[in-house]
């Protein structure tokens, strides 16, 4: 009995010799171009990973000279409290290798050809100002100065009227901020 070439390739012998060869020449030429072909994409690539990793390292560098800068200059300003200048400290920090919301958002500012026109420590002293010039004005609206009468007492009226909170914190609430956190508000009289 004769069989045609069809016939012959659908029995179980000639299909598993099929894939035995099959798979026998896939192997060898995974064997020999395998590591040529990962040997090529890894030169493709290996500059490009080598500089993205700089460049995040450069960034993690900048950011922990700018937080330092930020501290030397919160630390120099005025007419902030204690709370507020920790918030600011806060924002411009950098804590397990993340800046700040505030420091996260200083870089220099570049001409589209690649000038300098502000570097980053000047973009980062002006937001510090900024910010600590938006702390001073809500920390004046929360505690605004009040005439006292001699001994710190303040308005005969306050009393006799029964307020029992200081303007301070009265106008602090109404701005919606907490004069506590803040570390400002009234101080008893003796």
């Amino acid at each position: 009995m004769s069989m045609t070439l069809m016939e012959a390739l659908q029995t179980p012998e000639v299909r598993d010799f099929i894939a035995a060869e099959i798979a026998r020449e896939v192997d060898e030429a995974l064997r020999v171009q395998l590591p040529a072909l990962v040997e090529a994409r890894v030169a493709a690539i290996g500059p490009r990973l080598r500089e993205a990793a700089h460049a995040e390292a450069h960034a993690e560098v900048e950011h922990e000279r700018l937080a330092l800068k930020a501290r030397r200059l919160i630390d120099d300003a005025r007419g902030l409290t204690p709370a507020a200048k920790q918030r600011l400290l806060e924002s411009y920090s950098v804590r397990a290798g993340t800046p700040g919301t505030g420091l996260a958002l200083i870089e220099a500012v570049t001409a589209t050809n690649g000038t300098v026109l502000k570097t980053s420590d000047k973009v980062l002293a002006e937001a510090v100002e900024r910010d600590a010039a938006e702390l001073r004005a809500v920390i004046a609206e929360a505690a605004p100065t009040v005439p006292s009468v001699p001994g710190g007492a303040g308005f005969a009226g306050d009393a006799a009227a029964g307020v029992g909170r200081s303007a301070w914190d009265t106008a602090a609430e109404k701005h919606g901020i907490d004069s506590a956190a803040l570390g400002v508000g009234a101080t008893e009289a003796a």
